[in-house]
C-alpha cells in the first residue's frame, strides 16, 4: 500500500505543489518590487499589509484542502472575492502584481469546478488587463485573446483535474480491494485453523476421553467380583488420560507463536527436534544442507507447524526407532524432508486425512508450497515439503 501511494505523487499532484510555490514566490517578487518604488513610509506599509493578508488568504485554501471547500461552495466565493479585492487595490496602484495572476488562475480550478471555474477565468483575465492600467483596457485586441486563452486553460485544466480525480478513484478502489483480499485470505487461514483443531480434537483428545470413560465403566461393572479386571481397566483409562494430556500440551505448544523469537527457522527447529526426541524416546537425526536463510515470517511458522504434526505422527503411529529431519536450502526453493523407519502403512488403502495429513497440506497450500507423502508398510514413512522462495 505504501508503495502506490508513493508512485501516485502524479503530474497533478506535482503541478498544484508547484503553483502552490509560484505564487508565493510571485507575492515575494512583487511585493520587493513594489517596495523599492514606494514614495512614502504609508505605501510601503500598505505593501507590506497586502503581502501578509495575502500571504495568509492563501495559505487558508492549502490549510483546508480541496475537499473542505467542494462542500462550502458560498464560502468559497466569498474567500476568493475577499482575495480578489485585497489584490486589485494593491495591483491598481502598482501594477508589478499583475503578474500574480500567473497563479490566481489555477487557483480556480484547483478549488471550483465548471462552469464557475470557466466563468471566473474569464473575470480574472478581464481584471488583469483592465485594473493596472488605472481601469483602462490597455489593449481592445488584446483582451478577447487574453480572454479565449483563459477560456482554453480553464477547459484543459478541467481536464487534467478530472483525470486526476479518476485515478486517485481507482488507486483507492485498489487499496481498499487489496485490503478486503487480505482480510479474507486472514479469515480464511483462521477457519482453516479452527477446522483443523476441530478436527485434531476429534481424533486424538475426544476419542481418548471416549476411550477413558469406557474403560471407567468397564471397571464399575467389574467391581466387586473382579477386582484384577477392574484394575486392568483402570490402569488402562489411566494410560490414556496421561496419553491425551500429553496432547493437551502439544495443542498449547502448537498455538505458542514464540517459538520463532528466539531465532530463525533454522535456529528453533533442531532444539524442538532434540526436545520432541527427548520425550518420545526415538533417536532424531537432524541436518541442514545449503547456507541458511530465513524465509518470510509467516512461512516459516507454517513450516514449523508442519514438521511438528509429522513429527507427533511418528510418535503416535510410526513405531520408529529412528526419525530424519533434513533442511535443504537452495536459491530458487526451501525443501524440507521428514522419514522415519517405522512400520510405514498402505496410501492407497489408509485415508489420507488421517493422522494430521489433511492439516499439513492446508498449510503447505497456505504457502504455495508443494507436499507429497509416501509410504509403504514396513518401510517406514517421507513426507516432502517444497516450498518456492519469492523473488527466486
Amino acid at each position: 500500500m505504501s508503495k502506490i501511494n508513493a508512485e501516485q505523487v502524479d503530474m497533478w499532484d506535482r503541478w498544484v505543489i508547484g503553483v502552490h510555490g509560484l505564487f508565493y514566490v510571485l507575492l515575494l517578487f512583487c511585493s520587493v518590487r513594489a517596495l523599492s518604488i514606494a514614495e512614502s513610509a504609508t505605501e510601503q506599509a500598505f505593501i507590506m499589509g497586502a503581502g501578509v493578508l495575502l500571504a495568509l488568504w492563501y495559505g487558508l485554501f492549502i490549510w483546508r484542502g480541496i475537499a473542505y471547500w467542494e462542500v462550502r461552495p458560498l464560502w468559497l466565493a466569498l474567500v476568493f472575492g475577499i482575495g480578489w479585492g485585497v489584490w486589485v487595490i494593491v495591483y491598481r496602484d502598482f501594477s508589478i502584481y499583475g503578474m500574480m495572476a500567473f497563479a490566481l488562475f489555477p487557483l480556480l480550478f484547483f478549488y471550483m469546478l465548471p462552469p464557475w471555474s470557466v466563468v471566473g477565468s474569464i473575470l480574472l483575465a478581464f481584471l488583469t488587463l483592465t485594473v493596472g492600467e488605472g481601469g483602462e483596457i490597455s489593449s481592445s485586441l488584446l483582451l478577447p485573446g487574453f480572454l479565449l486563452m483563459a477560456v482554453l486553460f480553464s477547459l484543459y485544466m478541467n481536464s487534467v483535474a478530472d483525470q486526476s480525480i479518476e485515478r486517485k478513484h481507482l488507486i483507492r478502489e485498489l487499496t481498499q480491494t487489496r485490503a478486503d483480499l487480505a482480510d479474507a485470505e486472514r479469515r480464511a487461514g483462521v477457519l482453516q485453523e479452527r477446522q483443523r483443531l476441530s478436527r485434531e480434537i476429534h481424533d486424538t483428545l475426544a476419542q481418548g476421553f471416549i476411550s477413558v470413560v469406557m474403560h471407567l465403566e468397564s471397571a464399575v461393572s467389574a467391581l466387586p467380583s473382579d477386582h484384577k479386571r477392574a484394575h486392568t481397566h483402570i490402569m488402562q483409562a489411566t494410560r490414556t488420560a496421561r496419553v491425551s494430556l500429553d496432547e493437551s500440551r502439544r495443542f498449547v505448544r502448537e498455538l505458542r507463536p514464540e517459538a520463532l523469537d528466539n531465532g530463525g527457522l533454522s535456529d528453533v527447529l533442531p532444539d524442538i527436534v532434540t526436545e520432541w526426541a527427548d520425550g518420545a524416546g526415538i533417536k532424531a537425526h537432524f541436518e541442514i544442507v545449503g547456507v541458511p536463510y530465513d524465509p518470510p515470517e509467516t512461512v516459516q511458522k507454517m513450516i514449523l507447524r508442519i514438521v511438528q504434526e509429522a513429527l507427533n505422527n511418528i510418535r503416535k503411529h510410526a513405531e520408529a526407532d529412528n526419525a530424519f529431519i533434513t533442511l535443504t536450502f537452495t536459491p530458487q526453493k526451501l525443501l524440507v524432508d521428514i522419514a522415519d523407519d517405522g512400520v510405514g502403512f498402505d496410501t492407497g488403502k489408509r485415508a489420507s486425512g488421517r493422522y494430521g495429513v489433511i492439516g499439513m497440506r492446508e498449510r503447505a497450500a497456505a504457502i504455495d508450497a508443494h507436499l507429497t507423502l509416501d509410504s509403504t508398510p514396513d518401510t517406514g514413512t517421507t513426507i516432502n515439503l517444497e516450498i518456492p522462495i519469492a523473488g527466486a
